[in-house]
């Protein structure tokens, strides 16, 4: 939770300003996702991927990233876009889809 907490304060301060955060409960293990309220009532996804480790080195969060820019370079609009993300923090934040 704490590395949420780091990563919500990074985008309010520098993005998108923030009102709230709350897990959603998944049952996926490669990634944990919060939904996250703006203070102008938008909300969005907030995605933390886990990292890579000595047995399996993918990177799911770059994985799933080029899957999203190469969906919307191809015009397939029924994913939720990408807003921002970081491959050195491992996290993406999305639109979210209800």
């Amino acid at each position: 939770m704490e590395e949420a907490n780091e990563v919500f304060k990074l985008i309010s301060e520098s993005y998108i300003k923030l009102k709230s955060m709350s897990r959603v409960t998944s049952r996926g293990i490669n990634n944990k996702i919060w939904k996250l309220e703006s203070e102008s009532g938008e909300s969005f996804a907030l995605k933390l991927y886990k990292k890579a480790t000595a047995i399996d080195k993918r990177s799911r969060g770059k994985s799933e990233i080029q899957f999203l820019k190469y969906a919307e370079t191809n015009g397939i609009n029924c994913i939720p876009r990408l807003i921002k993300y970081s491959n050195s923090g491992n996290w993406s934040l999305l639109e979210w889809i209800n």
